[in-house]
């Protein structure tokens, strides 16, 4: 078996939460209640993988997995749980670079329009 992602590329993220600048600019207080819970349903991924593994089948597999193969994944994977996007910014660069390397990215992102870290700040009251 090969290499996982993280790697090949420490902290790139394989999920992320996007919502549109006219979203944020319109609901700015809806959005920051949106980001408190993601910050909340990852510190339960991470601090309590059974209580999360109902919500997780029902989702994940349509509901068709066996909860403990479930509770098993989030388990293995915990610790790579995050909600601060200030962890992924550099393995996202990384990625963007390497993308772009390969010719696989069809024009640069302007990475530091990417991310409103503000957001998170105001969420996690940091």
């Amino acid at each position: 078996m090969g290499p996982e992602g993280g790697e090949l590329f420490p902290d790139q993220p394989g999920a992320v939460l996007a919502v549109r600048e006219g979203t944020i600019a319109d609901h700015r207080d809806a959005i920051v209640a949106l980001v408190a819970a993601h910050e909340r349903a990852t510190q339960m991924l991470r601090d309590d993988p059974a209580a999360a593994t109902a919500a997780v089948a029902k989702y994940v597999g349509g509901g068709r997995l066996d909860p403990e193969i479930v509770k098993a994944a989030i388990e293995r994977s915990r610790d790579g749980f995050v909600a601060d996007p200030n962890r992924i910014t550099a393995g996202t660069k990384a990625m963007h670079d390497f993308q772009e390397a390969q010719g696989t990215l069809k024009q640069p992102v302007d990475l530091d329009a990417l991310f409103d870290l503000g957001l998170y700040g105001d969420a996690s009251g940091n």
